[in-house]
């Protein structure tokens, strides 16, 4: 038994469970170099929730967000290195694996991702919440069913601040857990 979270014996492998069911799916939406980037960082792991006690969700994770953000850094540098109003977007990628990102002219981002039999999957995300929820609908829903019984995306409270350097407050950024 691991130490247990919120006084729940077996929190913690509940949470190491999740953590790679969302390694998985978020593999699937984004491609797997950048979840792992992301679910390396412990902040960014399923964990329990300080709400749980009070009655909120068991476990978050605020990974949704730190992808999102990661992409939009991403594209901002090609775009800021390109000079271009409306750069072309690079090439597909084909190798399996992995990604390519780019920016659209109404500040989406398009995300195109070569799966293990060399499938390219083309998504587009306004924001975290959309990639929020690309990653609940990739999940496995038969081993999700045997940790939780109810996911949602948070989004932030309508008085949140607003603007700012880019944080959880921006619009296109809301404040995406799963």
């Amino acid at each position: 038994a691991g130490r247990g979270g919120m006084g729940v014996v077996g929190a913690d492998d509940a949470a190491e469970r999740l953590t790679e069911l969302i390694l998985a799916a978020c593999s699937e939406v984004v491609g797997p170099e950048l979840s792992r980037q992301v679910l390396a960082l412990p902040k960014e792991r399923a964990r329990a929730s300080p709400k749980a006690s009070a009655g909120g969700a068991d476990y978050r994770c605020h990974a949704p967000v730190t992808v999102f953000r990661k992409l939009d850094a991403m594209t901002r540098a090609s775009h800021d290195a390109t000079g271009a109003d409306a750069p072309e977007p690079p090439a597909p990628p084909t190798e399996p694996g992995t990604m390519r990102a780019s920016r659209r002219p109404d500040g989406a981002i398009d995300v195109v991702v070569v799966s293990a039999l060399g499938v390219a999957r083309h998504r587009t995300y306004a924001d975290a919440t959309q990639i929020a929820d690309a990653v609940i609908e990739a999940m496995d829903p038969r081993a999700l069913s045997e940790l939780v019984a109810d996911v949602r995306v948070e989004l932030p409270p309508p008085d949140a601040p607003r603007g700012g350097s880019g944080g959880a407050g921006r619009p296109d950024h809301p404040a995406a857990r799963l």
